[in-house]
């Protein structure tokens, strides 16, 4: 009997890393009386540590964005939200991971903002916007936020 064997598979080596991707939901929740902003501060320790944000946060398995960010601006901040048309799509590449961003317009139906699972929150003009620091993938939302001009196109992008 003639034994044979199989040749081993030659695996390529990986020497890049897959990138992490990521899905996130976030809240563009303006006071209707002044047209305030609300916006969060991350944890030092957190990724983009100290960086300013919209409330929100990543989508969990079988979630719907909107769901997501329902809940996730509940644990952040303790608010309850209406949430309205998508305003904005962005994607963008971190060295570590790739992020595709969902900003959506929001009304505040319950409850008074706290940082909750945030270092900071403030309720700032449009203008001001531009006087905090935000994640790079934030850069064009908060130009155009920033621009009273802008915020009548509640059109999805």
């Amino acid at each position: 009997m003639i034994k044979t064997t199989m040749p081993e598979k030659k695996t390529k080596s990986r020497s890049r890393k897959k990138k992490a991707y990521v899905e996130v939901a976030a809240a563009l929740i303006r006071n209707e009386n002044d047209g305030r902003f609300l916006i969060t501060q991350r944890y030092l320790d957190d990724f983009m540590g100290g960086l300013w944000e919209f409330p929100g946060g990543k989508r969990r398995k079988n979630e719907t964005l909107r769901g997501c960010l329902k809940r996730e601006v509940k644990e952040e901040v303790g608010i309850e939200i209406e949430v309205g048309a998508r305003y904005q799509s962005v994607k963008y590449d971190y060295p570590d991971r790739s992020v595709a961003l969902s900003f959506y317009w929001a009304r505040l139906e319950r409850g008074k903002p706290k940082t909750l699972g945030c270092r900071a929150l403030k309720w700032v003009q449009p203008r001001q916007l531009l006087d905090y620091s935000f994640p790079p993938a934030d850069a064009e939302l908060i130009l155009r936020l920033s621009r009273p001009e802008t915020l009548f196109n509640n059109r999805e992008h």
